[in-house]
């Protein structure tokens, strides 16, 4: 998906189905290879700096999922990938044997999983070693409304799952 190994973000790509994040309903999703997927074609020109922010914040990208946004590298030593794949139940990025730019002796696999539902999956297949740089949580268009799990602390593990469900309808 990257255009080189520290930075890249896809074109946009169609979902297979619309998608209700907060207060908007999408039909287009944006891959960067630092472990982040965005609704906003801005999530180019603002991920390349290299810097995971808390959620939610104002600053520059909005719109986001980040199941583990931290400055990753790909087509290191590992034969890293970030692939996506989809059909009419689910649409799925995962990162394969990534390594972040301190560590880069240790590869990393995780997958973020949007669901017809509207409700997003984050899987941890191998995380290796408790991190404590990354950011992990979902941010509205705006920047002020988000749900983090993590930022900058340890908290992820092997088999770990972690499910955001939209809210109930009243």
């Amino acid at each position: 998906i990257g255009q080189d190994e520290y930075s890249g973000v896809t074109d946009a790509i169609n979902l297979p189905f619309a998608f209700k994040f907060y207060e908007q309903t999408y039909s287009k999703i944006y891959v960067s290879v630092e472990g982040v997927i965005g609704f906003s074609p801005t999530l180019t020109d603002t991920i390349s700096h290299f810097e995971n922010l808390a959620i939610p914040s104002e600053i520059p990208p909005q719109a986001l999922v980040a199941p583990f946004w931290d400055n990753l590298l790909v087509k290191g030593a590992f034969n890293s990938t970030v692939y996506y794949t989809s059909t009419v139940n689910y649409f799925a990025v995962q990162w394969s044997s990534v390594t972040t730019s301190i560590t880069q002796s240790v590869p990393l696999t995780f997958e973020v999983v949007l669901y017809p539902d509207n409700s997003i999956g984050f899987y941890y297949q191998k995380m290796n070693n408790t991190f404590n740089s990354a950011t992990v949580g979902i941010e509205d268009g705006d920047g002020v409304v988000g749900l983090q799990y993590l930022y900058d602390a340890p908290g992820l593990s092997d088999g770990l799952a972690v499910k955001f469900m939209p809210p109930l309808a009243n």
